[in-house]
Protein backbone atom coordinates (compact mmCIF):
# COMPACT_ATOMS: atom_id res chain seq x y z
CA UNK A 1 0.00 0.00 0.00
CA UNK A 2 1.02 3.52 -0.88
CA UNK A 3 2.58 5.57 2.14
CA UNK A 4 0.33 8.27 1.18
CA UNK A 5 -2.44 5.67 2.02
CA UNK A 6 -1.42 4.29 4.92
CA UNK A 7 -0.97 7.99 6.11
CA UNK A 8 -4.58 9.07 5.74
CA UNK A 9 -5.81 5.80 7.08
CA UNK A 10 -3.95 6.30 10.38
CA UNK A 11 -5.23 10.67 10.24
CA UNK A 12 -8.81 9.74 9.61
CA UNK A 13 -9.11 7.19 12.17
CA UNK A 14 -7.51 9.23 14.67
CA UNK A 15 -9.89 11.88 13.41
CA UNK A 16 -12.93 9.76 13.83
CA UNK A 17 -12.23 8.33 17.16
CA UNK A 18 -11.78 12.04 18.36
CA UNK A 19 -15.15 13.03 16.96
CA UNK A 20 -16.97 10.06 18.03
CA UNK A 21 -16.10 9.96 21.67
CA UNK A 22 -16.03 13.54 22.10
CA UNK A 23 -19.46 14.42 20.74
CA UNK A 24 -21.27 14.16 23.66
CA UNK A 25 -19.23 17.39 24.86
CA UNK A 26 -19.00 19.25 21.75
CA UNK A 27 -22.98 19.15 21.09
CA UNK A 28 -22.52 21.37 24.46
CA UNK A 29 -20.79 24.11 22.65
CA UNK A 30 -22.40 24.38 19.70
CA UNK A 31 -25.38 22.60 18.10
CA UNK A 32 -25.46 19.31 17.75
CA UNK A 33 -26.40 19.71 13.43
CA UNK A 34 -23.75 22.57 13.01
CA UNK A 35 -21.20 20.28 14.61
CA UNK A 36 -22.16 17.37 12.17
CA UNK A 37 -21.56 19.65 8.92
CA UNK A 38 -18.19 21.70 10.57
CA UNK A 39 -17.59 18.11 11.34
CA UNK A 40 -18.12 16.62 8.05
CA UNK A 41 -16.59 19.74 5.93
CA UNK A 42 -13.37 19.01 8.09
CA UNK A 43 -13.19 15.13 7.14
CA UNK A 44 -14.25 16.20 3.69
CA UNK A 45 -11.15 18.36 3.07
CA UNK A 46 -8.33 15.92 5.14
CA UNK A 47 -9.54 13.23 3.08
CA UNK A 48 -9.57 15.11 -0.21
CA UNK A 49 -6.25 16.10 0.39
CA UNK A 50 -4.10 12.89 0.77
CA UNK A 51 -6.35 11.24 -1.97
CA UNK A 52 -6.09 14.10 -4.72
CA UNK A 53 -3.45 13.62 -6.56
CA UNK A 54 -2.73 17.26 -7.00
CA UNK A 55 -3.89 20.84 -5.19
CA UNK A 56 -6.05 21.57 -8.46
CA UNK A 57 -8.39 18.65 -7.52
CA UNK A 58 -8.53 19.60 -4.55
CA UNK A 59 -9.56 23.70 -4.83
CA UNK A 60 -12.30 22.02 -7.61
CA UNK A 61 -13.63 19.52 -4.97
CA UNK A 62 -12.95 22.04 -1.44
CA UNK A 63 -14.22 25.33 -2.76
CA UNK A 64 -17.88 24.02 -3.39
CA UNK A 65 -18.29 22.15 -0.29
CA UNK A 66 -16.30 25.36 1.55
CA UNK A 67 -19.08 27.66 -0.10
CA UNK A 68 -22.18 25.49 0.39
CA UNK A 69 -20.81 24.72 4.02
CA UNK A 70 -20.71 28.58 5.12
CA UNK A 71 -24.43 29.40 3.48
CA UNK A 72 -26.06 26.63 5.58
CA UNK A 73 -23.61 27.37 8.35
CA UNK A 74 -25.64 30.54 10.75
CA UNK A 75 -21.95 31.22 12.39
CA UNK A 76 -19.26 30.74 9.47
CA UNK A 77 -17.10 32.76 11.31
CA UNK A 78 -17.11 29.22 13.80
CA UNK A 79 -16.70 27.46 10.51
CA UNK A 80 -13.82 29.03 9.50
CA UNK A 81 -11.86 27.97 13.29
CA UNK A 82 -13.14 24.56 12.81
CA UNK A 83 -11.29 23.79 9.84
CA UNK A 84 -8.82 26.53 9.41
CA UNK A 85 -5.90 23.30 9.95
CA UNK A 86 -8.05 21.05 8.53
CA UNK A 87 -5.03 20.96 5.88
CA UNK A 88 -1.33 21.96 6.19
CA UNK A 89 -0.34 25.23 4.07
CA UNK A 90 1.16 23.65 1.11
CA UNK A 91 1.44 26.56 -1.57
CA UNK A 92 1.71 25.41 -5.22
CA UNK A 93 2.09 28.51 -7.67
CA UNK A 94 -1.23 29.24 -9.87
CA UNK A 95 -0.41 28.57 -13.54
CA UNK A 96 -0.26 31.59 -15.83
CA UNK A 97 -0.27 29.60 -18.82
CA UNK A 98 2.41 32.39 -20.67
CA UNK A 99 0.12 34.88 -19.90
CA UNK A 100 1.51 37.02 -17.24
CA UNK A 101 4.80 36.07 -15.36
CA UNK A 102 3.23 35.07 -12.02
CA UNK A 103 0.27 35.11 -9.91
CA UNK A 104 0.06 34.31 -6.43
CA UNK A 105 0.76 30.86 -4.70
CA UNK A 106 -2.18 29.18 -3.40
CA UNK A 107 -3.07 26.82 -0.27
CA UNK A 108 -5.57 25.86 1.68
CA UNK A 109 -5.27 29.33 3.84
CA UNK A 110 -5.79 31.40 1.13
CA UNK A 111 -8.72 29.18 -0.44
CA UNK A 112 -10.58 29.59 3.00
CA UNK A 113 -10.27 33.47 2.95
CA UNK A 114 -11.25 33.05 -1.25
CA UNK A 115 -14.36 30.61 -0.74
CA UNK A 116 -15.56 31.79 3.14
CA UNK A 117 -14.36 34.93 4.11
CA UNK A 118 -14.91 37.21 0.98
CA UNK A 119 -18.62 35.85 0.41
CA UNK A 120 -19.07 36.56 4.10
CA UNK A 121 -17.61 39.86 3.62
CA UNK A 122 -20.02 40.67 0.68
CA UNK A 123 -23.15 39.42 2.84
CA UNK A 124 -22.20 41.79 5.66
CA UNK A 125 -21.31 44.64 3.16
CA UNK A 126 -25.04 44.35 1.49
CA UNK A 127 -26.58 43.69 5.20
CA UNK A 128 -24.78 47.34 6.09
CA UNK A 129 -25.82 48.99 3.42
CA UNK A 130 -29.43 48.28 3.48
CA UNK A 131 -29.06 49.22 7.40
CA UNK A 132 -28.09 52.29 6.48
CA UNK A 133 -30.67 52.96 3.97
CA UNK A 134 -32.79 52.17 6.54
CA UNK A 135 -31.63 54.06 9.18
CA UNK A 136 -30.73 50.93 11.37
CA UNK A 137 -27.74 49.46 12.71
CA UNK A 138 -25.48 50.15 16.09
CA UNK A 139 -23.28 53.39 15.83
CA UNK A 140 -20.32 50.85 16.03
CA UNK A 141 -21.41 49.81 13.09
CA UNK A 142 -20.97 53.19 11.43
CA UNK A 143 -17.41 53.70 12.24
CA UNK A 144 -13.86 52.55 12.39
CA UNK A 145 -12.11 51.73 14.86
CA UNK A 146 -8.79 52.63 16.41
CA UNK A 147 -7.59 49.20 15.92
CA UNK A 148 -8.85 49.14 12.15
CA UNK A 149 -7.32 52.70 11.35
CA UNK A 150 -3.83 50.97 12.73
CA UNK A 151 -4.40 47.76 10.90
CA UNK A 152 -4.66 49.44 7.23
CA UNK A 153 -2.01 51.83 7.85
CA UNK A 154 0.39 48.97 8.79
CA UNK A 155 -0.48 47.25 5.33
CA UNK A 156 -0.67 50.99 3.99
CA UNK A 157 2.91 51.93 5.06
CA UNK A 158 3.96 48.40 3.55
CA UNK A 159 2.37 49.03 0.10
CA UNK A 160 4.24 52.55 0.10
CA UNK A 161 7.80 51.23 1.00
CA UNK A 162 7.63 48.83 -1.56
CA UNK A 163 6.01 50.62 -4.53
CA UNK A 164 9.05 52.27 -5.62
CA UNK A 165 11.20 49.19 -6.28
CA UNK A 166 8.03 47.00 -7.54
CA UNK A 167 5.94 47.16 -10.79
CA UNK A 168 2.60 48.22 -11.12
CA UNK A 169 2.13 43.91 -11.99
CA UNK A 170 3.90 43.37 -8.53
CA UNK A 171 2.28 46.45 -6.71
CA UNK A 172 -1.43 45.29 -7.11
CA UNK A 173 -0.60 41.78 -6.65
CA UNK A 174 0.82 42.89 -3.10
CA UNK A 175 -2.00 44.57 -2.09
CA UNK A 176 -4.53 41.93 -3.43
CA UNK A 177 -2.67 39.66 -1.12
CA UNK A 178 -2.69 41.34 1.67
CA UNK A 179 -6.36 41.68 1.23
CA UNK A 180 -6.36 37.91 1.31
CA UNK A 181 -4.34 36.89 4.11
CA UNK A 182 -4.95 40.46 6.48
CA UNK A 183 -7.62 42.12 6.03
CA UNK A 184 -10.39 39.32 5.21
CA UNK A 185 -9.66 37.25 8.53
CA UNK A 186 -9.88 40.46 10.94
CA UNK A 187 -12.29 43.11 9.28
CA UNK A 188 -14.99 39.48 8.61
CA UNK A 189 -14.49 38.26 12.04
CA UNK A 190 -14.92 41.34 13.97
CA UNK A 191 -17.99 42.27 11.48
CA UNK A 192 -19.31 38.92 11.28
CA UNK A 193 -19.47 37.76 15.45
CA UNK A 194 -22.42 40.09 16.35
CA UNK A 195 -22.80 38.26 19.74
CA UNK A 196 -21.13 37.11 22.54
CA UNK A 197 -22.52 33.53 21.66
CA UNK A 198 -21.18 33.49 18.48
CA UNK A 199 -17.99 34.48 20.22
CA UNK A 200 -17.86 31.75 22.35
CA UNK A 201 -19.14 29.43 19.59
CA UNK A 202 -15.80 30.58 17.48
CA UNK A 203 -13.82 29.72 20.28
CA UNK A 204 -15.11 26.10 20.87
CA UNK A 205 -14.83 25.64 17.42
CA UNK A 206 -11.42 26.41 17.08
CA UNK A 207 -10.87 24.35 20.52
CA UNK A 208 -12.74 21.40 19.31
CA UNK A 209 -10.01 21.44 15.76
CA UNK A 210 -7.04 21.63 18.33
CA UNK A 211 -8.52 18.64 20.41
CA UNK A 212 -8.87 16.62 16.94
CA UNK A 213 -4.71 17.28 15.84
CA UNK A 214 -3.51 17.25 19.43
CA UNK A 215 -3.34 13.13 19.67
CA UNK A 216 -1.93 13.58 16.01
CA UNK A 217 0.69 15.43 17.33
CA UNK A 218 1.48 12.92 19.94
CA UNK A 219 1.47 10.40 17.47
CA UNK A 220 4.16 12.22 15.41
CA UNK A 221 6.34 12.50 18.61
CA UNK A 222 6.41 9.24 19.60
CA UNK A 223 6.40 7.70 16.58
CA UNK A 224 9.02 10.06 14.71
CA UNK A 225 6.36 10.28 11.57
CA UNK A 226 5.29 13.72 9.91
CA UNK A 227 2.30 12.64 8.89
CA UNK A 228 1.45 15.44 6.98
CA UNK A 229 4.43 15.67 4.68
CA UNK A 230 3.21 13.36 2.13
CA UNK A 231 0.77 15.97 1.01
CA UNK A 232 3.53 18.34 -0.13
CA UNK A 233 4.88 15.35 -1.89
CA UNK A 234 1.84 13.93 -3.52
CA UNK A 235 1.08 17.15 -4.94
CA UNK A 236 4.71 18.43 -6.09
CA UNK A 237 4.81 21.14 -3.91
CA UNK A 238 7.52 23.92 -2.57
CA UNK A 239 8.89 22.18 0.39
CA UNK A 240 6.95 22.98 3.66
CA UNK A 241 8.27 20.13 6.39
CA UNK A 242 11.49 19.90 7.46
CA UNK A 243 12.42 17.21 10.37
CA UNK A 244 12.90 19.43 13.68
CA UNK A 245 14.39 17.52 16.09
CA UNK A 246 15.24 18.68 20.09
CA UNK A 247 17.60 16.28 21.75
CA UNK A 248 16.09 12.75 20.51
CA UNK A 249 12.74 13.39 19.73
CA UNK A 250 11.03 14.58 16.60
CA UNK A 251 8.94 17.77 17.22
CA UNK A 252 5.60 17.34 16.37
CA UNK A 253 4.03 19.69 13.44
CA UNK A 254 0.72 18.09 12.06
CA UNK A 255 -1.14 20.88 9.72
CA UNK A 256 0.91 24.07 11.16
CA UNK A 257 3.99 23.59 9.27
CA UNK A 258 6.41 23.47 11.70
CA UNK A 259 6.56 23.40 15.72
CA UNK A 260 6.08 26.83 16.75
CA UNK A 261 3.43 26.82 15.46
CA UNK A 262 1.85 23.79 16.50
CA UNK A 263 2.54 24.64 20.14
CA UNK A 264 1.30 28.43 19.36
CA UNK A 265 -1.91 26.93 18.02
CA UNK A 266 -2.06 24.59 21.25
CA UNK A 267 -1.57 27.54 23.92
CA UNK A 268 -4.29 29.84 22.17
CA UNK A 269 -6.87 26.46 22.82
CA UNK A 270 -5.24 26.32 26.17
CA UNK A 271 -6.45 29.93 26.90
CA UNK A 272 -10.07 29.64 25.09
CA UNK A 273 -10.43 26.57 27.19
CA UNK A 274 -9.99 27.99 30.05
CA UNK A 275 -13.18 30.05 29.54
CA UNK A 276 -15.11 27.21 27.88
CA UNK A 277 -14.43 25.07 30.40
CA UNK A 278 -16.66 27.08 32.76
CA UNK A 279 -19.53 25.87 30.54
CA UNK A 280 -19.25 22.35 31.11
CA UNK A 281 -19.90 21.10 34.71
CA UNK A 282 -18.58 17.45 34.59
CA UNK A 283 -14.60 18.57 35.75
CA UNK A 284 -13.56 15.07 33.70
CA UNK A 285 -14.40 16.57 30.40
CA UNK A 286 -12.65 19.61 31.96
CA UNK A 287 -9.72 18.38 32.89
CA UNK A 288 -9.56 15.70 29.95
CA UNK A 289 -9.31 18.75 27.64
CA UNK A 290 -6.72 20.45 29.23
CA UNK A 291 -4.64 17.60 29.43
CA UNK A 292 -5.15 16.54 25.72
CA UNK A 293 -3.97 20.07 24.61
CA UNK A 294 -0.87 19.52 27.10
CA UNK A 295 -0.16 16.83 25.43
CA UNK A 296 -0.25 18.50 22.18
CA UNK A 297 1.45 21.40 23.20
CA UNK A 298 4.55 19.11 25.30
CA UNK A 299 4.79 16.97 21.65
CA UNK A 300 5.82 20.41 19.92
CA UNK A 301 8.74 21.02 22.27
CA UNK A 302 8.72 24.47 21.67
CA UNK A 303 9.61 26.28 24.12
CA UNK A 304 8.39 29.82 23.02
CA UNK A 305 4.70 28.66 22.98
CA UNK A 306 5.71 26.98 26.46
CA UNK A 307 5.93 30.40 27.32
CA UNK A 308 3.01 31.83 25.98
CA UNK A 309 1.05 29.15 27.68
CA UNK A 310 2.02 30.11 31.17
CA UNK A 311 1.17 33.74 30.26
CA UNK A 312 -2.21 33.10 28.92
CA UNK A 313 -2.63 30.74 32.02
CA UNK A 314 -1.64 34.04 34.32
CA UNK A 315 -3.39 36.85 32.57
CA UNK A 316 -6.39 35.05 32.28
CA UNK A 317 -6.29 34.38 36.42
CA UNK A 318 -5.92 38.17 36.79
CA UNK A 319 -8.93 39.49 34.87
CA UNK A 320 -11.63 37.56 36.32
CA UNK A 321 -13.55 37.72 39.08
CA UNK A 322 -11.87 36.95 42.57
CA UNK A 323 -7.97 37.76 40.50
CA UNK A 324 -6.18 36.95 43.78
CA UNK A 325 -7.37 33.81 45.63
CA UNK A 326 -7.11 32.22 41.10
CA UNK A 327 -4.36 33.44 40.83
CA UNK A 328 -2.95 31.90 44.37
CA UNK A 329 -4.66 28.69 43.24
CA UNK A 330 -2.95 28.77 39.95
CA UNK A 331 0.40 29.52 40.97
CA UNK A 332 -0.05 26.50 43.48
CA UNK A 333 -1.39 23.94 41.05
CA UNK A 334 1.55 25.22 38.44
CA UNK A 335 4.03 25.08 41.29
CA UNK A 336 2.76 21.44 42.13
CA UNK A 337 2.68 19.76 38.49
CA UNK A 338 5.86 21.48 37.85
CA UNK A 339 7.74 19.33 41.84
CA UNK A 340 5.72 16.44 39.98
CA UNK A 341 7.87 16.63 36.92
CA UNK A 342 10.82 16.88 38.68
CA UNK A 343 10.27 14.30 41.36
CA UNK A 344 9.46 11.89 38.65
CA UNK A 345 12.36 9.72 37.50
CA UNK A 346 12.66 12.03 34.47
CA UNK A 347 13.13 15.27 36.75
CA UNK A 348 16.75 15.91 34.92
CA UNK A 349 15.35 15.43 31.61
CA UNK A 350 12.23 17.83 32.27
CA UNK A 351 15.04 20.29 33.30
CA UNK A 352 17.04 20.54 29.93
CA UNK A 353 14.18 20.92 27.88
CA UNK A 354 12.75 23.70 30.11
CA UNK A 355 12.81 27.75 28.48
CA UNK A 356 15.67 29.53 29.89
CA UNK A 357 17.36 26.94 32.13
CA UNK A 358 17.47 23.59 29.83
CA UNK A 359 20.86 22.82 28.32
CA UNK A 360 19.16 20.81 24.97
CA UNK A 361 19.57 22.80 21.91
CA UNK A 362 21.67 25.69 23.63
CA UNK A 363 22.80 26.79 20.38
CA UNK A 364 19.21 27.89 18.82
CA UNK A 365 19.32 30.48 21.91
CA UNK A 366 22.49 31.50 20.91
CA UNK A 367 21.53 32.14 18.01
CA UNK A 368 18.36 33.94 18.76
CA UNK A 369 20.50 36.52 21.10
CA UNK A 370 23.20 37.00 18.00
CA UNK A 371 20.17 37.61 15.19
CA UNK A 372 18.39 39.87 17.74
CA UNK A 373 21.59 42.17 18.69
CA UNK A 374 22.53 42.28 14.71
CA UNK A 375 18.79 43.24 14.05
CA UNK A 376 19.10 46.11 16.54
CA UNK A 377 22.30 47.60 15.00
CA UNK A 378 20.43 47.25 11.42
CA UNK A 379 17.42 49.00 12.78
CA UNK A 380 19.35 52.00 14.06
CA UNK A 381 20.81 52.57 10.31
CA UNK A 382 17.24 52.69 9.28
CA UNK A 383 15.04 53.43 12.40
CA UNK A 384 12.01 55.26 11.03
CA UNK A 385 10.65 53.16 8.00
CA UNK A 386 13.11 50.41 7.87
CA UNK A 387 14.58 48.73 4.03
CA UNK A 388 12.95 46.32 1.78
CA UNK A 389 16.88 45.03 1.41
CA UNK A 390 17.51 44.03 5.04
CA UNK A 391 18.53 40.43 4.13
CA UNK A 392 21.64 41.29 2.41
CA UNK A 393 23.19 42.47 5.00
CA UNK A 394 22.28 39.29 7.26
CA UNK A 395 24.49 36.78 5.01
CA UNK A 396 26.27 36.64 8.57
CA UNK A 397 23.94 34.87 10.09
CA UNK A 398 23.37 32.33 7.29
CA UNK A 399 22.85 28.52 8.96
CA UNK A 400 24.50 25.69 7.68
CA UNK A 401 21.09 24.70 5.90
CA UNK A 402 21.54 27.56 3.56
CA UNK A 403 18.66 29.94 5.86
CA UNK A 404 18.93 32.66 7.30
CA UNK A 405 16.30 31.98 10.51
CA UNK A 406 14.59 35.43 11.62
CA UNK A 407 13.19 33.98 14.23
CA UNK A 408 11.87 37.36 15.77
CA UNK A 409 8.88 38.86 14.28
CA UNK A 410 9.01 41.96 15.79
CA UNK A 411 12.51 42.18 14.58
CA UNK A 412 11.00 41.41 10.63
CA UNK A 413 9.16 44.19 11.26
CA UNK A 414 11.17 46.83 12.36
CA UNK A 415 13.98 46.21 9.41
CA UNK A 416 11.33 45.75 6.74
CA UNK A 417 8.90 48.78 7.93
CA UNK A 418 10.95 50.78 10.62
CA UNK A 419 9.91 51.64 14.24
CA UNK A 420 6.58 53.41 12.41
CA UNK A 421 5.97 49.93 11.30
CA UNK A 422 6.64 48.02 14.53
CA UNK A 423 4.47 50.35 16.34
CA UNK A 424 1.45 49.94 13.92
CA UNK A 425 1.74 46.32 13.77
CA UNK A 426 1.73 45.99 17.61
CA UNK A 427 -0.59 48.78 18.23
CA UNK A 428 -3.47 46.70 16.57
CA UNK A 429 -2.90 44.03 19.27
CA UNK A 430 -2.28 46.32 22.29
CA UNK A 431 -5.00 48.96 21.36
CA UNK A 432 -7.77 45.90 20.69
CA UNK A 433 -6.35 44.75 23.79
CA UNK A 434 -6.69 47.35 25.87
CA UNK A 435 -10.47 48.17 24.36
CA UNK A 436 -11.08 44.45 25.70
CA UNK A 437 -10.44 45.58 29.01
CA UNK A 438 -12.44 48.56 29.51
CA UNK A 439 -14.80 46.37 28.90
CA UNK A 440 -13.64 43.43 31.12
CA UNK A 441 -13.18 45.59 34.46
CA UNK A 442 -16.78 47.43 33.61
CA UNK A 443 -18.53 43.95 33.04
CA UNK A 444 -17.07 42.04 36.39
CA UNK A 445 -19.23 43.00 38.77
CA UNK A 446 -22.33 43.35 36.54
CA UNK A 447 -21.64 39.75 34.36
CA UNK A 448 -18.76 37.48 35.06
CA UNK A 449 -18.97 35.28 32.31
CA UNK A 450 -18.69 37.82 30.02
CA UNK A 451 -15.62 39.21 32.06
CA UNK A 452 -14.15 36.14 31.74
CA UNK A 453 -14.58 35.63 27.47
CA UNK A 454 -13.00 38.87 27.47
CA UNK A 455 -9.90 37.70 29.72
CA UNK A 456 -9.66 34.65 27.56
CA UNK A 457 -9.47 36.62 24.55
CA UNK A 458 -6.80 38.97 26.09
CA UNK A 459 -4.68 36.20 27.73
CA UNK A 460 -4.67 34.97 24.01
CA UNK A 461 -3.22 38.12 22.77
CA UNK A 462 -1.15 38.56 25.78
CA UNK A 463 0.61 35.34 24.71
CA UNK A 464 0.55 35.79 20.89
CA UNK A 465 2.62 38.78 21.45
CA UNK A 466 4.87 36.79 23.61
CA UNK A 467 5.41 34.12 20.57
CA UNK A 468 5.94 36.42 17.92
CA UNK A 469 9.25 37.42 19.60
CA UNK A 470 10.10 33.86 19.26
CA UNK A 471 9.17 32.63 16.07
CA UNK A 472 8.49 34.27 12.20
CA UNK A 473 5.21 35.59 11.41
CA UNK A 474 4.33 32.54 9.02
CA UNK A 475 2.04 29.47 7.74
CA UNK A 476 -1.64 30.09 9.28
CA UNK A 477 -0.17 31.81 12.43
CA UNK A 478 -0.72 35.25 11.00
CA UNK A 479 -4.52 34.42 9.62
CA UNK A 480 -5.19 33.27 13.31
CA UNK A 481 -3.72 36.28 15.10
CA UNK A 482 -5.33 38.78 12.46
CA UNK A 483 -8.43 36.43 13.02
CA UNK A 484 -7.52 36.93 16.84
CA UNK A 485 -7.56 40.18 17.01
CA UNK A 486 -10.90 40.63 15.37
CA UNK A 487 -12.68 38.39 17.66
CA UNK A 488 -11.01 40.38 20.62
CA UNK A 489 -12.58 43.16 18.87
CA UNK A 490 -15.89 41.41 18.13
CA UNK A 491 -16.17 41.41 21.93
CA UNK A 492 -15.74 45.02 22.33
CA UNK A 493 -18.52 45.89 19.65
CA UNK A 494 -21.11 43.24 20.93
CA UNK A 495 -20.36 44.16 24.01
CA UNK A 496 -21.11 47.83 22.78
CA UNK A 497 -24.28 46.89 21.04
CA UNK A 498 -25.70 44.79 23.73
CA UNK A 499 -25.14 48.15 26.15
CA UNK A 500 -26.95 50.04 23.58
CA UNK A 501 -29.35 47.31 23.74
CA UNK A 502 -30.19 47.36 27.32
CA UNK A 503 -30.24 51.17 27.71
CA UNK A 504 -33.08 51.76 24.84
CA UNK A 505 -35.89 50.97 26.97
CA UNK A 506 -34.59 53.62 29.47
CA UNK A 507 -33.92 56.13 26.97
CA UNK A 508 -37.46 55.57 25.17
CA UNK A 509 -39.34 55.76 28.35
CA UNK A 510 -37.39 59.22 29.42
CA UNK A 511 -38.39 60.57 25.55
CA UNK A 512 -42.42 59.10 26.04
CA UNK A 513 -42.24 61.09 29.38
CA UNK A 514 -40.57 64.05 27.87
CA UNK A 515 -43.52 64.01 25.88
CA UNK A 516 -46.59 63.91 27.86
CA UNK A 517 -48.09 67.18 29.20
Amino acid sequence: MPTVYKTFIVVFLVALIVFAVGRPLFIRLMAPEDFARRRNLWLLLCATSFLAPNIWLYVLIAAPAILIASKRDPNPVALYFFVLLAVPPVKVAIPTFGLIGQVFPMDHLRLLSLTLLLPLAMRLSAERAAARLQGLGADSDKRMSAVDVLLLSYLGLQVMLMFPYDSFTSTGRRILLLAIDVVLPYFVVSRACRSRAAIAEAMAAFVIAMLVLAPLAVYEFFRGWMLFAIIEEHWDAARLYFPLYRGPFLRAQTTAGHSIFLGYFMAMAFGMWLYLKNRIHEKGWQWLCILTLMAGLIAALARGPWVGAVGVFFVYLLLGPKAASRSLKGMAMLGALVAVGLLSPWGEQILDYLPFIGSVDLHTITYRQQIAAGSWLLIQQNPFVGSPHYMAYMEQFRTGEGIIDLVNTYAGVALSSGLVGFGLFVGVFLVAMWKAWRVVRHLSPLDPDAALMGGALIACVVGTLLVLATTSFLHAMPYFAWALAGLTMAYVRSSAVERQESELPARTAVRVERALP
